[in-house]
């Protein structure tokens, strides 16, 4: 199985430009895990994306305002969606999560709350990281999380770590968060395949930041510990445009 994530920073204004359809054929996509879709509620996401039957289509829009944060899954095979008991009521009304099963595997698709310049937002983000590792700990079994974290982990994890340091998306309070992920079981695909390997997956539009790859690596596949001699292949697909992310593909034996 052939997964892939992507922050597509408006999938209405991808769509204007590129096909989606051509990126999952390319690729040969089996689950692609969308964020920041910025739909209106009641966009018809299978009819506008003109995708056949053989898509299913799920997804969670922003009820807080219009064009704001969402999450869509685009899957080959039929998944079973399931409540998100999170009782913050600002991260439900955001549309900021899915939550899927296939199977015995369950699957999140994930927008974290990008937490602010100032940094005002990042308690925020906090609670959501606690809420995802409880469930993992909680529900042990096959999983596999996926999306955009607005968090570098590592200092491997950015091109400039040291002028970034406690700024937003590199605080201590936030990186000591994602290495708690590991006590609930679960396991970074990317770093597993690369210990010491730089890539990023988010870039500043100026200054010619993508070009430069001085960037940020955002954007995970995390599964649990028992699906990790499934990993095949973990591929940071930089070159693939419509985003100032990219995407994240990993291949599972599931």
């Amino acid at each position: 199985m052939i997964i892939v994530t992507w922050n597509i920073n408006g999938l209405r204004s991808y769509q204007k430009k590129y096909d989606i359809r051509e990126f999952l054929k390319t690729y040969h996509i089996d689950i692609l895990h969308l964020q920041e879709t910025k739909l209106p509620e009641g966009w018809d996401l299978q009819e506008e994306l003109k995708l056949t039957s053989e898509w299913h289509v799920y997804q969670n829009t922003a009820s807080v305002r219009k064009g704001y944060a969402g999450v869509a899954t685009i899957s080959k095979a039929q998944l079973k969606q399931l409540p998100i008991d999170m009782p913050n009521p600002r991260f439900q009304a955001e549309g900021r999560m899915l939550l899927l099963q296939w199977q015995d595997c369950c699957l999140i698709n994930i927008y974290f709350p990008q937490g602010d310049r100032t940094k005002k937002d990042v308690p925020y983000k906090l609670e959501v990281c606690d809420y995802i590792r409880e469930m993992a700990r909680s529900k042990p079994g096959n999983w596999v999380l996926s999306g955009d974290f607005n968090m570098a982990q590592q200092e491997l994890d950015l091109a400039r770590p040291k002028q970034n340091q406690n700024n937003n998306m590199f605080t201590a309070e936030e990186r000591a968060r994602m290495a708690q992920f590991a006590q609930a079981g679960l396991i970074d695909v990317f770093r597993h395949a690369c210990p010491e390997g730089r890539k990023y997956t988010w870039w500043p539009y100026a200054y010619n930041a993508r070009e430069r790859d001085i960037g940020w690596r955002l954007d995970y596949i995390f599964v649990s510990e028992n699906l990790v001699p499934a990993i095949q292949k973990v591929e940071i697909l930089k070159d693939v445009p419509g985003s100032d992310h990219c995407p994240v593909l990993a291949e599972l034996g599931i």
